[in-house]
């Protein structure tokens, strides 16, 4: 299994010294590494970023880029499991936790309470 995340992380590199992003980078780590999934390429790819050896600033920016547009869903695809999401909550929905909607309590200013002597 190590080896299959290092391939991965050898392609996410080779792909964005080369300039590729998003879509683009996903389908060449998928042809260098027919196996990897979409969950564990972006896993691999968030690991990369704490790689000491890794220091070109663009390469950092490319992956972390990508990372993070996948873990946020801007670029959906499907894995080939067949299950890509369940229909049984509404897209609006999905977008809006409900802790995100509720009122943040309201907080006083505490006051120190001192013995007095």
């Amino acid at each position: 299994m190590a080896d299959l995340k290092k391939r991965i992380q050898d392609a996410l590199v080779a792909g964005a010294e080369n300039g590729l992003s998003g879509d683009a980078l996903c389908q060449f780590v998928k042809a260098e590494c027919p196996k990897a999934k979409g969950k564990r390429i972006v896993h691999v790819a968030f690991f990369a970023l704490s790689d000491p050896d890794l220091k070109d600033r663009k390469i950092l920016d490319a992956l972390y880029a990508f990372a993070l547009s996948r873990r946020l869903g801007d670029d959906a695809e499907d894995d080939g499991n067949g299950a890509e999401e369940s229909d049984d909550v509404p897209a609006e929905a999905a977008k809006k936790s409900k802790a995100a909607s509720l009122p943040l309590p309201e907080t006083s200013a505490k006051k120190s309470r001192r013995s007095k002597k």
